[in-house]
């Protein structure tokens, strides 16, 4: 898939002059993941994540314009930047087509829209992105965590919060208390400027724009706010819990979880799904322009979210493979009742999900694989019915990756996290996508 990636980037994308980069021979020699990439063309460079990151053609700087008949071709990739070992754990785009990426372990950066870094942040693993494109970075850290001129001291792993402006600087650094190791799963930000942020261990914090703490709850999962500043939280329901509206109990090993709050925390509605299954959760969720909702995870046995039960097709895998789960995606509207549901055949995860300003939904996931660790990488695109526009799913040459987060710009193209490695005698490597819509 790398290389076929590589290709099309070549042959669809045209070059900028107004770009400011000076292209290879001022760029950093790419890792070698680039040079898998790039042996099919001797003159093109994918650089690693450092401090040139740009796609390169010779002397030229590929920018992410299309060509006429790139943009009739859904789905085409314009950039693609490969990065280190660190798993690309959240992605966000911002008002002028930037992108921002966290990297487990490795920090945040900011690209422009030509896949060039503009800055970045040595912390964090989740992010969000406010409508003045200041960037909220979440994470968890222990001893002491210095940012700008404030130091956080933890006692053992606790969780923070960053409130960085549109170009890098801190705004203010907030320490939220115990957190489990990289324990920080989601963080978002409403049109107030108030953020939620969510843990297994620290539970769901909700501060207001100066960073004061508002409110806590004892539970955590996927955040989004919707245009009214309610919370959406999905997740996975293990046992029994009062989420404030009554008792919810799972009816197998995990259902999956939807709730939503009201801003000061009092809960609108708590919904559970599932059945005896031990495999059922929700790892993405998405907010679009009408407040309507999209969780998607994965699923075993059966599940009815009010539009008609899915099954779990008894997958034709190899014997070798880990088929044992289904993939899902269903939308909601805004008061949380059912509009539609799909089951999307087996999965191993579905762990990203983007709704664009047409409705169109984005979903990036892993598919069963025949190569240890069994994971093919899978990316797709549905109408806002719920109907398949396009998908990708090629491998690469070893037969082993997985898509991790998605997003998408003010124009509808596509930013794809994924992992993979380009042959079985490399380390898996991280790579950010950007595709046409």
């Amino acid at each position: 898939m790398l290389k076929r990636l590589a290709q099309l980037i070549l042959i669809n994308v045209v070059a900028c002059g107004a770009c400011s980069a000076q292209g290879s021979a001022d760029s950093a020699r790419p890792s070698a993941a680039a040079d898998v990439l790039s042996e099919t063309n001797s003159n093109e460079a994918v650089n690693a994540g450092g401090a040139s990151p740009n796609v390169t053609i010779g002397s030229g700087t590929i920018c992410p314009k299309m060509s006429a008949e790139m943009a009739r071709i859904s789905g085409s990739p314009l950039w693609l930047q490969s990065f280190d070992v660190h798993e690309i754990t959240s992605v966000a785009s911002d008002s002028r087509g930037n992108v921002v990426l966290a990297r487990a372990g490795a920090g945040v950066s900011k690209l422009g829209c030509d896949g060039a870094q503009l800055w970045s942040q040595p912390f964090g693993a989740q992010l969000a992105i406010d409508d003045h494109d200041e960037v909220y970075v979440a994470g968890a850290f222990t001893g002491a965590l210095a940012i700008g001129a404030t130091t956080l001291e933890a006692q053992g792993t606790e969780a923070f919060l960053v409130k960085l402006d549109a170009d890098g600087n801190a705004v203010y650094a907030r320490s939220l208390g115990a957190a489990a190791d990289g324990a920080v799963e989601s963080v978002a930000v409403d049109s107030a400027h108030e953020v939620a942020i969510s843990g297994p261990v620290l539970g769901t914090v909700k501060l207001d724009s100066a960073g004061g703490v508002l409110w806590r709850k004892a539970f955590s999962g996927q955040l989004r706010f919707d245009a009214g500043g309610n919370l959406l939280v999905a997740g996975q329901l293990v046992g029994s819990l009062d989420f404030g509206a009554g008792t919810l109990t799972s009816q197998g090993g995990s259902d999956i979880l939807l709730l939503k709050l009201a801003a000061d925390g009092t809960p609108i509605f708590s919904r559970s799904y599932g059945d005896a299954g031990a495999l059922q959760r929700a790892d993405a969720l998405a907010v679009d322009g009408h407040d309507n909702i999209v969780i998607a995870g994965t699923f075993d046995g059966r599940v009815d979210f009010g539009a008609g039960a899915l099954d779990m097709v008894p997958a034709q895998c190899s014997s070798d493979a880990w088929c044992v789960t289904d993939g899902f995606v269903a939308k909601f509207d805004a008061q949380g009742q059912a509009v539609w549901s799909v089951a999307l055949g087996p999965m191993r995860a579905v762990s990203g999900a983007a709704v664009d300003v047409n409705g169109a939904i984005l979903l990036s996931g892993a598919l069963p694989g025949g190569v240890r660790p069994f994971r093919q990488t899978w990316l797709a695109k549905l109408d806002e019915k719920g109907a398949e526009l396009w998908h990708r799913s090629e491998w690469p040459d070893s037969g082993i990756g997985a898509g991790h987060e998605v997003a998408v710009d003010r124009d509808a193209q596509v930013f794809w996290a994924l992992s993979a490695r380009p042959s079985l005698e490399l380390e898996e490597q991280s790579y950010l996508v950007k595709l046409s819509p």
